[in-house]
Parts: C-alpha cells; structure tokens; sequence
C-alpha cells in the first residue's frame, strides 16, 4: 500500500521488538521477556520470537489466531473467539490432539507495538488446563 495523506501505512517490514510475556497456567504465573520480530500489516499480524529450545510463531487474523511452535516439542492451537477449535501439541516424535475453548482474544496495535490478551481452556479428554497470556511487543 502507498502512503497518501498519511491514511495508508505500509507497515509490512519486519521490525525487531521487545517482547514481554506473562503466562497463568491454572493459577500459576510465570513472565518471560523475549526478542523477535513483528510485522504488522492490513491482514495480519504476525509475531514471532525465540525460546530456549524453539521458536514461536503467532498470527492474528480478526477474531483468529494462530500459535505455533517447533523445537523440542511442537504444538498449533488454532484460537478462535468463543468457539471451540483442534489443535496438535507433539513431544519426542510423539503427537496428540488438544481441544482449545478461547473465552477472550482481544488486541490492539500502534505503528510499532502489539498488546494482546488471551484467555483459553486446552483440553485433554477430561483434564482442563487454564491458560491466560498477557503479551507486549514493542519495537
């Protein structure tokens, strides 16, 4: 897109961002604070950041998105506003299925940052773990 009286931006470029993280697992909060890369255009955002042992890639498309992970384990949960989804999460070769309940994807961005929340069930046939994530990326 072409810059015409500052209405259209093209933001399509990666930028380097600083990426904070709170994550309740069940009750339990941890927080994390990373390095990645955002890219915020008119059709997606897409996130994406190192971890100790694998890379996570987040997209968000309207009330959708999409976290992704490889490395030592790999999972993809599809998140899907107030729906209930399928996703895989894979450890040592092995892959199971996981349901994911999304209560709340909500989001806002500047020219150069992201704030997100989510709060989402995974389910594994009768276990339930409840996750919430607080995140910032700011470049």
């Amino acid at each position: 897109s072409s810059k015409k009286d500052g209405l259209f931006v093209n933001n399509s470029d990666k930028m380097v961002c600083k990426i904070s993280i709170t994550t309740t697992v069940d009750g339990e909060e941890t927080q994390a604070t990373r390095t990645g890369s955002l890219r915020i255009s008119f059709s997606e955002i897409l996130l994406s950041y190192g971890e100790e042992n694998g890379e996570v890639t987040l997209s968000i498309q309207n009330d959708r998105a999409e976290i992704t992970r490889s490395g030592d384990y790999s999972m993809f949960l599809p998140l899907h506003r107030e729906r209930r989804t399928q996703g895989k999460i894979g450890v040592l070769g092995s892959e199971g299925g996981v349901e994911i309940d999304t209560k709340r994807l909500a989001y806002s961005t500047t020219d150069t940052s992201l704030m997100l929340s989510m709060h989402y069930d995974l389910i594994f046939g009768s276990d339930v773990q409840k996750m919430q994530i607080r995140l910032l990326a700011r470049s």
